[in-house]
């Protein structure tokens, strides 16, 4: 148990320090705008003002037809109708076989008797 949270406290350490050595020394300078022209500046501005695309009739800007996912959902449902009689049975064997199990144990046996002996009161 000590070792562990000597390793713990040691964990903790050491990621400390490599934060704090990963850290930059000095802090960045003030942030300069570069110098545009004017030009730039009003290309700048028309691309800012017409941001969006214009509509070309073209396939790629044509809308897409759904298509319902009709293989993945036949073969999930197949999955299911293969495995749920094996998993039936399986559930029927286990729930026979745990029944039986507790029944007879004298682990349970015990825990009834006790039972019985609480709801009676006891005569002296």
């Amino acid at each position: 148990m000590r070792r562990l949270l000597w390793l713990m406290t040691m964990t903790v350490v050491l990621s400390g320090v490599t934060a704090v050595a990963q850290r930059p020394a000095a802090r960045p300078q003030e942030f300069q705008q570069r110098e545009q022209t004017a030009q730039q500046r009003e290309e700048s501005k028309t691309k800012a003002r017409y941001k969006m695309n214009t509509w070309h009739e073209a396939d790629e800007n044509q809308p897409q037809e759904f298509s319902f996912p009709w293989m993945p959902i036949g073969f999930t449902l197949l999955c299911f109708a293969v495995v749920t009689p094996f998993a039936m049975a399986m559930y029927r064997r286990m729930s026979a076989e745990l029944e039986a199990t507790e029944a007879g144990s004298p682990k349970m046996r015990g825990a009834r008797a006790k039972k019985t002996d609480d709801a009676e009161p006891e005569e002296q």
